[in-house]
C-alpha cells in the first residue's frame, strides 16, 4: 500500500478526498489518437521533490478545488455534535445509530457488526443510493424496526438479515451506512444541473463528516476503512 505519511506529512483527510476527485478528473480527461497504443492523461503525474514544492503544489490545487469542485463547502465547518440515537443487538447482529451535524442539517450514521466486536479487521463505509437505502432498511427491519423509528419502511427481508448474520459470524468486519442528503424520506425534488452540482459537494462533505464520526464516537480510530458508494 502506498503512503504519503513520511514524504508528505501534512496530508489530511479533507485534502486527500479532494485530491482523489481532482486526480481522477484529470485521469479521465484523455485524448486518444489513431497511432496511440494507450490513452494519454491530460497532465503528467509527478512526485514533489521536496516539502517546499509540495506546499506550493498543494496551495495551487486547493485554490482550484475550492473554485471548481467545492464552492459550496462551508468556510468554517460546524462541529460534529455527535449523539448516539440507539444501540441494539439481536440474534447475532448489532446495530448502532449516531447522529451528526452535516452541511445541510443532521445526518445519521448506522454501524453494524457482530455483538461485542471491539476491534474489527475492517469497516466498510457505504454511501447509499435510493435502492441501497431501501435494501438496508429491509435487511435491518426484521429485528430493529422499533429502533429505526421511521414512518415508511420497506417489506422486511429475512434473507438479507440472515446474510448479515452469516457474514458477521465468519468475519471480524463492521459495516457502516450513510444515507446522504437527497436519499430516502428527505429526497430533494429539484434536480437541475446547478442543484446537482451543489448536492454533490454537500454529499462529499457529509462523507468526510461520517468518517470523522466513525473515528470518534464510533470508536474505530485505528480500524482500516473501505469506502464504497452507490448511485
Amino acid at each position: 500500500m502506498l503512503t504519503f505519511k513520511k514524504r508528505i506529512p501534512t496530508l489530511n483527510l479533507s485534502l486527500l478526498l479532494a485530491l482523489v476527485c481532482f486526480l481522477l478528473g484529470g485521469l479521465l480527461r484523455v485524448t486518444v489518437h489513431a497511432s496511440d497504443t494507450a490513452p494519454q492523461a491530460s497532465f503528467p503525474l509527478k512526485i514533489p521533490k521536496n516539502q517546499k514544492q509540495w506546499e506550493t503544489w498543494k496551495e495551487k490545487w486547493m485554490r482550484a478545488l475550492r473554485k471548481s469542485c467545492f464552492p459550496d463547502w462551508p468556510k468554517k465547518p460546524n462541529p460534529l455534535d455527535t449523539q448516539e440515537r440507539f444501540l441494539a443487538q439481536s440474534k447475532g447482529v448489532s446495530l448502532r445509530s449516531i447522529d451528526f451535524d452535516g452541511p445541510a442539517g443532521r445526518r445519521c450514521l448506522y454501524i453494524s457488526h457482530y455483538p461485542g466486536l471491539e476491534e474489527p479487521d475492517l469497516v466498510v463505509l457505504t454511501t447509499l443510493g435510493e435502492e441501497g437505502w431501501t435494501d438496508f432498511l429491509a435487511a435491518m427491519r426484521p429485528e430493529f424496526e422499533k429502533e429505526l423509528d421511521l414512518e415508511i419502511l420497506p417489506e422486511p427481508s429475512l434473507k438479507s438479515f440472515k446474510q448479515h448474520q452469516g457474514m458477521y459470524r465468519s468475519f471480524k468486519w463492521a459495516m457502516a451506512y450513510l444515507a446522504p442528503t437527497g436519499i430516502g424520506q428527505n429526497s430533494l425534488a429539484n434536480t437541475d444541473e446547478g442543484s446537482k452540482s451543489q448536492l454533490d459537494a454537500i454529499r462529499v462533505f457529509e462523507l468526510r463528516k461520517a468518517i470523522q464520526t466513525l473515528r470518534s464516537t464510533g470508536g474505530m480510530k485505528e480500524v482500516p476503512v473501505w469506502l464504497q458508494g452507490q448511485e
